[in-house]
């Protein structure tokens, strides 16, 4: 650093901890726009562009955090400097000679490079203005940010100033307004603050949350997208947020306590969990700090909230609690993201949450719309990436609007519309029926219910059920005896082939005790022979037991041990893992001549939809894995389903990859053969 920058100097200090984390997220994220705010809006009148730059230079020059860069390289703890002069980056372009229709696709591309640009935090000041003439009497002002010197508070307070200074020096006419405290009393008044409390508080709160929320509205198909972020929004009417508002004022609780209610039972409802955790922006602006209300900078902090969703419990009852405990979070809402997260028993490799809600108390173009002014202000639009894949945006007004900003390589649109309009439908639920169970709380439109309980039942179609799978094979050999049913390692065998060795099998385990709903295990690597042998056990009227070859031997065990199995066909590469077991197996590689006499006639056993056709294995990961039996009857149900839906013929071949221990492998083997 040269001496005369060292000259420039005001103050040194350090990061707030919401300045740390968007530090971290910008320098740690490659793309530019992370953390970007964008404001931009018409002007409409006579516009003295010199004393509107001067304006502007002004407020940089009266607040510190407008003057502030930041030093993270070669340094224990990253630190902001307060320059003393920083000229204000103030771009003007004259657009007056392009026709309307170019000069909004030129404004379009230039909103977004201009957010692309970024800014080298390491050199202030982390804002620009840009003013585009459109003729004399319109223009366009773009004014661009880093979020880490200015929260939404702020933005109302810097444009008063901009309007007050602007009016004056259009005038001609100088004024000095009271220079408001500095940024640094805010990191001050942090210092102070005793950690351990909020640590000993937050611990508490969030005692026995283990696992956060998944929100599942992926897109089934993931494409490339040039557009890594969008936008979907929905608004209440003036009558709705009138009401919104009384409801809020009758009970002696907030707004923002209302719609974060909202969010939390919509997300129950999304999810199944009961203990919901999301995250929020407070304002984090102390009552004690003197004058915080109109300090420029950042206060804002991101918090869990957590709400339990009680069945016994009134909506209204429900309110007056997440109100109660909002008062508490106050006190402690200094404490550092990065610290609660260690506080709490979540994993430290896995996020508390992945989106957050925000109550924008601070309506920019509210704040623009002053009378006083000697030019309109007009199409005011605000653009802000976060680094959470979601963000609900609830900004209040004459109409109270719903924003969700989303990353759509996670999420779908068409869901996230619908969520949107589902949190708009809980809303207005939740106002209207405050003495109901929060159980009781309906989130579908009337239209939805409609088409979920009517239409989406409406499946008559005269298709035969009746049959089992086997059967359906049987019957499609007997048509096609010579055409490929199995293809394995450049080896093909036909439907004639597979027919006659899985009846011959089917036989043996019929002279083996082997009937209805017999479990048979078979633990054998994907070839011919699995395939022989499942058909065989089912030809036999038994249900097959899936057991993976590479599971662990004790897996193995407890699955043969606790489904009562008696009987596993197995091969030679495999049959060492069932030494010391109380089961019979049969090793297909090696009973083959055994085979050669029985019949190649399919057995005749009466088997029923209901039956058993094989049981199936949960993971295990929270315990000992669990079985189910699974009958004929919803196979048969999805498998013609998916050979109708897909229109699979003869002339199809399908992948069977995943492994037969799996549930997708039912389909990935038989849809094939019943085509």
């Amino acid at each position: 650093m040269s001496k005369q920058d060292k000259k420039n100097i005001e103050a040194i200090y350090s990061l707030s901890p919401m300045q740390e984390g968007m530090l971290f997220h910008t320098l740690l994220n490659k793309e530019k726009e992370e953390y970007i705010q964008q404001v931009s809006t018409t002007i409409t009148g006579n516009l003295n562009v010199e004393a509107f730059k001067k304006a502007w230079q002004k407020v940089i020059d009266r607040n510190t955090a407008l003057r502030t860069s930041f030093v993270y390289k070669k340094v224990k703890n990253m630190l902001q400097v307060v320059h003393k002069k920083v000229e204000l980056p103030f771009e003007y372009l004259d657009w007056s000679t392009t026709s309307k229709l170019k000069r909004e696709e030129e404004l379009n591309t230039f909103l977004i490079e201009d957010r692309k640009k970024g800014f080298n935090l390491s050199k202030p000041p982390a804002m620009r203005i840009s003013l585009i003439k459109f003729n004399e009497k319109n223009h366009k002002l773009v004014w661009t940010h880093h979020h880490i010197i200015l929260d939404g508070w702020s933005l109302p307070l810097l444009l008063k100033e901009v309007f007050t200074f602007y009016e004056t020096f259009n005038s001609g006419i100088e004024i000095n307004l009271p220079f408001p405290q500095p940024y640094k009393s805010y990191i001050t008044w942090l210092k102070n603050k005793d950690i351990n409390e909020a640590k000993k508080f937050w611990k508490e709160y969030l005692k026995g949350f283990t696992t956060p929320i998944d929100i599942h509205l992926a897109k089934e198909e993931q494409i490339d997208q040039k557009i890594k972020n969008k936008t979907v929004s929905t608004e209440f009417t003036v009558e709705e947020t009138e009401y919104i508002k009384k409801i809020a004022q009758e009970n002696k609780i907030t707004l923002n306590s209302i719609l974060q209610v909202a969010w939390a039972n919509l997300l129950h409802k999304y999810t199944g969990e009961d203990d919901i955790v999301f995250g929020a922006t407070t304002s984090g602006r102390p009552t004690d700090l003197y004058d915080a209300e109109n300090i420029i900078g950042l206060f804002i902090n991101t918090l869990p909230i957590r709400s339990k969703i009680l069945n016994k419990t009134t909506i209204l009852d429900q309110l007056r609690e997440f109100h109660k405990e909002q008062g508490n979070i106050r006190e402690y809402e200094y404490a550092p993201l990065v610290e609660i997260q260690k506080w709490s028993n979540v994993d430290s490799k896995v996020n508390l949450f992945n989106n957050i809600f925000v109550f924008e108390n601070y309506p920019v173009d509210e704040s623009m719309n002053n009378p006083n002014l000697s030019f309109k202000i007009s199409d005011v639009n605000f653009v802000e990436k976060t680094n959470f894949p979601l963000t609900v945006l609830a900004a209040p007004g004459k109409a109270l609007s719903l924003k969700i900003y989303f990353d759509i390589s996670k999420f779908d649109e068409i869901k996230i519309k619908r969520m949107a309009n589902h949190l708009k439908n809980i809303t207005i639920f939740i106002i209207n029926n405050l003495d109901k169970k929060v159980t009781d709380i309906e989130y579908l439109s009337d239209e939805e219910i409609h088409k979920l309980f009517v239409e989406f039942n409406n499946t008559t179609a005269e298709i035969d059920y009746s049959k089992p799978i086997h059967k359906i094979i049987s019957e499609v050999a007997e048509k096609k005896p010579n055409a490929i049913a199995l293809v394995f390692n450049n080896h093909k065998i036909t439907y004639a082939q597979l027919e006659n060795k899985s009846n011959k099998l089917a036989n043996y385990l019929m002279r083996k005790g082997i009937t209805v709903d017999s479990l048979v295990g078979i633990l054998i690597d994907r070839s011919f022979e699995m395939l022989y042998g499942l058909l065989a056990i089912l030809k036999a009227g038994g249900a097959y037991l899936q057991i993976k070859p590479n599971n662990p031997l004790e897996r193995i065990k407890y699955k043969i041990t606790d489904s009562q199995t008696k009987i596993v066909l197995t091969d030679s590469a495999n049959k060492n893992k069932l030494e010391g077991l109380d089961v019979e197996t049969l090793i297909l590689d090696e009973i083959e001549d055994l085979l050669q006499t029985e019949s190649n006639d399919e057995p005749k056993v009466s088997i029923n939809i209901k039956n058993t056709m094989f049981c199936i294995y949960t993971s295990g990961s929270t315990g000992n894995p669990k079985g189910t039996l699974v009958p004929h009857e919803g196979i048969i149900n999805r498998l013609l389903w998916m050979k109708k839906q897909y229109a699979i013929s003869t002339e199809d071949v399908l992948i069977q990859k995943t492994p037969f221990a799996f549930d997708v492998s039912v389909w990935e083997l038989f849809l094939a053969l019943i085509s």
